[in-house]
């Protein structure tokens, strides 16, 4: 019959099936459908732009120089980005949660270990300041052994730390790269950058003009 199958037969209805005879016999099968092409000639998408901007230059960079960061003792209260190292003791009706009670951890401001109001509440305390307060969580809270529930918490302070970010050095760029500058590696990694952002706007101009 000439037909371009695509699939193995379906539904196979033998009529007649005797020796030295041609076999009768019906079924079902996919075939490559036939393309009426409708309009593809003059159609209009927009091309992003295929170099990458100075802005995800920096965050390229900043991404590296979080690798590099040190973090410094300080003797003020908790402030976004630091790191504090705590003890945490958690409770749930009056019984030890210990999924969330720890001694001498690191808790790093912005991670939300414990969600925003926990965060809330610890930001400003110093070294050997303790505080105690209830965080309600909401129903659809990531954790859901903590969904819905008031959590008690009793957090001590023993330290904390700020982060220092490391300037754009040849000093960096070493430690960052193989490279000896930092002119060379930025403008390597602008290279880098660039073929991505080249790579994107392709596969999105033709995913545009196969949806017109």
């Amino acid at each position: 019959s000439k037909l371009q199958v695509i699939d193995y037969p379906r539904n196979i209805d033998i009529k007649d099936f005797k020796e030295n005879h041609p076999i009768v016999f019906s079924c079902d099968v996919d075939v490559i459908p036939e393309v009426k092409l409708g309009k593809y000639k003059g159609l209009k998408v927009k091309q992003d732009s295929d170099k990458a901007s100075e802005e995800e230059l920096i965050k390229e960079i900043d991404k590296v120089r979080e690798n590099f960061a040190q973090y410094s003792e300080v003797q003020r209260g908790i402030q976004d980005g630091d790191v504090a190292r705590c003890n945490v003791d958690a409770t749930i009706d009056g019984e030890l949660y210990a999924a969330w009670s720890r001694k001498d951890m690191g808790l790093k401001m912005g991670m939300k270990t414990f969600g925003d109001e926990f965060e809330a509440q610890v930001l400003g305390l110093k070294a050997g300041e303790q505080k105690q307060f209830s965080v309600n969580y909401p129903s659809d809270f990531s954790n859901e052994q903590i969904a819905g529930k008031t959590v008690g918490f009793s957090v001590v302070v023993s330290e904390v730390r700020e982060k220092t970010l490391p300037e754009l050095t040849d000093d960096l760029a070493k430690k960052a790269s193989q490279f000896q500058t930092m002119d060379e590696w930025k403008s390597n990694l602008k290279s880098t950058l660039d073929k991505q952002a080249e790579e994107r706007s392709r596969d999105k101009l033709i995913k545009d003009l196969i949806q017109e």
